[in-house]
């Protein structure tokens, strides 16, 4: 009897962990099934991100660029239900899958306009001033500090290196944020900064149509107040836009070499693709003003 009340024990306890052992590698097969469709939807999701950047290609290269838009309506035949005309002031597009945000280089900071830099980070004439002139000392080749910038003296007493100087050029945000008048910046004022820079051959014109809010403020001098009303107008038409800026302007000595309302042919773009909680994001500059006999358009950063 107590031989068959062992037996029966020892069956009862495999059958248990036999049954423990069946659920464990059910639970695994179930995760290992999660997984692989979660990587099916990533690559796709990738492969559609990817298709998007080329259809971007194309939209830019056969359309035009006018104010704050390009205009094209070579693919209603092909997708009917893309739209004919895509903004380029960072506003949010969504077809399908995809988010598209594109912003003109016009509408953003050139890493190496001092005056317009110092206009965004600095809030007196003093610090302003000590932007502008250290960032002229910084790239140029002698040794000679400006009234308020800053020579070899300075960085060799903070023991930097002092490698990128002398070029005649910022050629990265990091180099930037070096120099002195922006070298104390904090992380969260080098962020919103860097968001807002833009590397190319195109920069030192500004559209006043695709500039960023607060890039237009401070180059301007608008206020809050002023801000709000261009909001409003903008909304009624970009005409009504353009009048309420020249009332509101407070900078008043525009040039037409520097400012205007014809956008770049220059292109800032993040594409979004998701679906349910996986996404894909893919960021690229591209030139479609390219002068040459082999390409249409020149991309000039691509991440993803």
């Amino acid at each position: 009897m107590k031989k068959k009340g062992f037996s029966l024990a020892l069956t009862l306890w495999i059958v248990a962990i036999l049954s423990l052992l069946s659920a464990y590698y059910l639970n695994y097969g179930k995760k290992v099934v999660k997984k692989s469709r979660e990587l099916q939807t990533k690559l796709h999701l990738v492969l559609e991100a990817e298709s998007m950047v080329e259809l971007i290609k194309f939209y830019g290269s056969t359309g035009v660029l006018v104010e704050n838009r390009i205009e094209n309506r070579l693919l209603g035949e092909k997708i009917k239900s893309f739209p004919d005309k895509l903004f380029i002031d960072s506003r949010k597009m969504v077809w399908d899958n995809s988010t598209i945000i594109l912003q003109d280089a016009a509408g953003l900071i050139d890493i190496n306009d001092k005056e317009v830099i110092a206009e965004y980070v600095a809030e007196n004439k003093e610090k302003k001033a000590i932007i502008k002139d250290s960032m002229s000392d910084w790239y140029d080749y002698d040794d000679f500090s400006s009234l308020n910038g800053a020579e070899k003296g300075y960085y060799t007493g903070n023991h930097y290196s002092l490698p990128v100087r002398n070029e005649h050029y910022f050629s990265a945000a990091e180099e930037l944020f070096l120099i002195r008048g922006l070298d104390h910046l904090s992380k969260l004022q080098q962020k919103k900064l860097r968001s807002n820079l833009i590397l190319s051959d195109g920069g030192g014109t500004y559209n006043f149509f695709t500039l960023k809010d607060d890039i237009l403020k401070s180059r301007y001098a608008l206020t809050s107040n002023d801000m709000e009303q261009l909001k409003k107008a903008k909304a009624k038409g970009l005409e009504v836009f353009k009048n309420t800026f020249y009332t509101l302007n407070k900078r008043h000595s525009m040039s037409f070499e520097e400012d205007g309302m014809y956008p770049s042919s220059i292109l800032r773009g993040h594409i979004i693709t998701s679906f349910k909680n996986i996404r894909e994001k893919i960021e690229f500059v591209i030139d479609f003003n390219v002068k040459s006999e082999e390409k249409i358009f020149e991309v000039l950063y691509y991440k993803n």
